[in-house]
């Protein structure tokens, strides 16, 4: 898929000077206000001709915020729903996102259509998809083969920062979107052992430590993760499901260090 589709062409009016800029240059101004918010685009697209002729581009519909529109998701008009499949066809990560998540967790841990999308997404670098399939993929499977495909697929995520982010990602698709149907398919996590057993270790819970971020190591990080999406897909709280866990803490490390 090309960088933008072809503008139609719109004629120059000597009369107001916003024609005479480029149209490409124009898509490009939308395109970075719809990604900041589709309220503000679709006020600016209905202000002049002009606006409203290069708005219809692919360009603008992959680029464009949808996380307001993706909450109301069991609320769609016609009108919202034609808008956000306009916007998947052309591309758009987030709405592949979030309507993958929907899919996905609604319906059935399996659904062919909600893997599909998160895959589509992840493929084209969008983090939030590939910490789903991988979080599940060490969740929801048991065996070496499903861990390492669950660890490759998260190693796209690069910093403890990012991967914080995509667990708050879906634990706002969680609250606003679906309630996961079918808890018994979600296994008590099996952590990860850790491989720098000879480092200094601290034993405190896994799930009530959002805010501290000195893990040192990937597996550290992932134990962290599978625990705290655990606990958000089936509400489990009590002692019997909590973990205290002898953590890597060889060295502390800043939000944004690389795993």
């Amino acid at each position: 898929m090309g960088r933008r589709s072809k503008v139609r062409k719109v004629l120059d009016t000597p009369s107001n000077t916003i024609y005479s800029i480029p149209s490409e240059m124009v898509v490009e101004i939308l395109a970075r206000l719809a990604a900041s918010s589709m309220t503000d685009f679709f006020k600016t697209k209905s202000s002049c001709k002009l606006f409203y002729e290069v708005a219809d581009d692919d360009y603008i519909y992959r680029q464009i915020s949808v996380e307001e529109l993706a909450f109301k998701i069991l609320h769609w008009t016609k009108e919202e729903s034609s808008f956000y499949n306009r916007c998947m066809e052309s591309g758009n990560l987030e709405a592949l996102y979030h309507q993958g998540v929907h899919k996905y967790f609604t319906y059935h841990l399996e659904n062919v259509s909600g893997l599909d999308l998160l895959k589509r997404a992840a493929c084209a670098g969008h983090h939030g998809a590939s910490y789903v399939l991988g979080i599940m993929d060490l969740l929801c499977h048991d065996g070496d083969e499903f861990t390492k495909r669950g660890r490759k697929i998260l190693s796209n995520i690069k910093t403890s920062l990012q991967m914080l982010e995509c667990r708050r990602k879906l634990q706002r698709s969680a609250c606003y979107k679906w309630r996961l149907q079918n808890k018994d398919s979600v296994r008590r996590p099996k952590l990860l052992s850790c491989p720098f057993q000879d480092r200094k270790r601290s034993l405190w819970c896994l799930y009530d430590e959002d805010d501290r971020d000195n893990l040192h190591c990937e597996t550290c990080i992932l134990n962290r993760e599978m625990v705290a999406v655990y606990r958000m897909l089936t509400g489990h709280s009590c002692p019997s499901y909590s973990y205290s866990y002898g953590m890597c803490l060889s060295r502390s490390i800043d939000q944004d260090t690389t795993i």
